[in-house]
């Protein structure tokens, strides 16, 4: 059985600063995507274009849809530049997608 701690572990010594920068960029974005979800429920029915959140949701919506973009250029950019440890890395894209 693999330890997730260990894969985790031996995935950032193995590819340095790539790796560290890759994975945080696909939390950065993670979260990014969960406030903007969480803004557009916020909505209540969001069936008008443009969306926009009510009160500080609107902030929210902007601000997690830029940081995940952002993020999520980053962590592609640094990750492909890494070489361990696949099951990281698609986990991470599963959970954002």
């Amino acid at each position: 059985m693999v330890n997730p701690r260990e894969s985790v572990r031996g995935y950032l010594a193995g590819n340095g600063a790539y790796a560290a920068l890759g994975m945080a960029g696909g939390v950065v974005c993670l979260t990014g995507v969960g406030a903007a979800v969480l803004a557009a429920r916020a909505v209540g029915h969001p069936s008008g274009t443009p969306l926009t959140a009510p009160g500080h949701w609107n902030a929210a919506w902007q601000d997690g849809l830029i940081a995940a973009y952002v993020s999520y250029a980053l962590a592609v950019y640094c990750l492909a530049r890494a070489t361990e440890c696949l099951r990281v890395t698609l986990t991470l894209t599963v959970l954002i997608q």
